[in-house]
């Protein structure tokens, strides 16, 4: 028979032990992540991901000191000024109004998003902020007209929702919401979340990239030639001889394995308001160290392609390589040109002329 004290220690070491298992499934609910916002996101896009858009929505409310989200004013306040500062033009649910009517949850409610494409489709994934239950989330579907197939919830009916999210899927114990348009392509995504397929961050060109782009609030990274393409500079022969001449008088360019720009919004206007950041993965610390010499030369004078003077728009505070990777970063005047589409001339971060 046990005595008093023994049954004081029975009852200490079941309460121990019924906590333990509390603590660990609550733990594993929300498997805490330490890591950079990006290193997250791109851990849980497919390896073959091309193009990645990524926005840090905890980082935007914390920059424009919106704080706590909770009316529909306050959530277009939110989607308005972030994309006046481009901090959102990566996002593919920033402009998605009728979300917080429809899903019970928005941007507002929302850690970070992440967009993939590659060859075969495209898919998005959100890391909720902890405030929205999944129950919440559930029944709110079903009241949207969407059904569930195994893993996969699939709206019947327009729901004024955007295209991507007409498949979606669940990864509670990471807060995580998978979307597609293609019913295919949760099952993958849900696959990459738990470790079962090879995710992007297997790719040391893309993981090298995203190191450096870590901390921006909206990030574009591009696979192989694609930043070359879009960056390349066109409009008229006279501006490609331009490029030309002046490729040729700084050293010659070299393609690189995956590039990207991430922006970072300290606030205010003016050239100390944000830093614009272009990264580039080469295939050697050597050619790094190089193209970076090369790069820094195109990124005065002449805006060959836009507009005006580069130190009009942007203003170079350094450019370094660290191993294979080539860090170039600029004061920027969120008044002047934008640069997170993607889309427009930038001769030192293309590779193509």
């Amino acid at each position: 028979m046990l005595g008093k004290r023994d049954r004081a220690v029975l009852v200490v070491s079941i309460l121990v032990i019924a906590l333990a298992v509390a603590g660990g499934w609550w733990s594993g609910a929300l498997r805490p992540d330490t890591r950079p916002a990006l290193t997250s996101a791109i851990d849980v896009l497919p390896a073959s991901t091309t193009i990645v858009g990524f926005t840090d929505w905890a980082q935007i409310r914390e920059t424009l000191e919106i704080g706590t989200v909770d009316t529909a004013g306050e959530r277009d306040e939110l989607t308005d000024e972030s994309a006046i500062r481009d901090l959102s033009t990566r996002s593919v649910i920033a402009e998605a109004g009728a979300m917080h009517e429809v899903l019970g949850w928005s941007a507002a409610e929302v850690d970070w998003e992440a967009y993939g494409q590659d060859r075969n489709g495209a898919a998005a994934v959100v890391r909720l902020d902890g405030s929205v239950s999944y129950d919440a989330i559930r029944s709110r579907l079903r009241e949207a007209g969407y059904t569930q197939d195994g893993q996969v919830w699939s709206s019947t009916k327009r729901t004024g929702l955007p295209d991507i999210m007409a498949h979606v899927g669940f990864v509670p114990r990471q807060r995580l919401i998978v979307m597609s348009d293609t019913k295919a392509r949760i099952p993958l995504m849900l696959d990459v979340a738990a470790g079962r397929a090879r995710s992007l961050a297997g790719n040391q060109a893309a993981a090298d990239t995203a190191r450096v782009l870590a901390g921006s609030e909206t990030v574009l990274m591009q696979g192989g030639t694609l930043g070359c393409e879009t960056s390349a500079v066109g409009g008229g022969a006279d501006k490609e001889q331009q490029a030309r001449t002046a490729v040729e008088r700084a050293g010659g360019l070299e393609p690189y394995l995956f590039s990207g720009r991430g922006l970072v919004d300290r606030g205010g206007s003016g050239f100390s308001a944000q830093r614009l950041v272009f990264a580039m993965t080469f295939e050697s610390a050597a050619v790094a160290s190089e193209q970076a010499r090369v790069r820094e030369r195109l990124a005065a004078g002449p805006f060959i392609g836009r507009f005006g003077q580069l130190e009009e728009t942007v203003r170079l505070q350094t450019s370094a390589s660290d191993g294979p990777t080539l860090q170039m970063a600029f004061a920027h005047d969120p008044e002047t040109d934008v640069f997170m589409t993607g889309l427009g001339p930038v001769l030192f971060a293309t590779c193509k002329v």
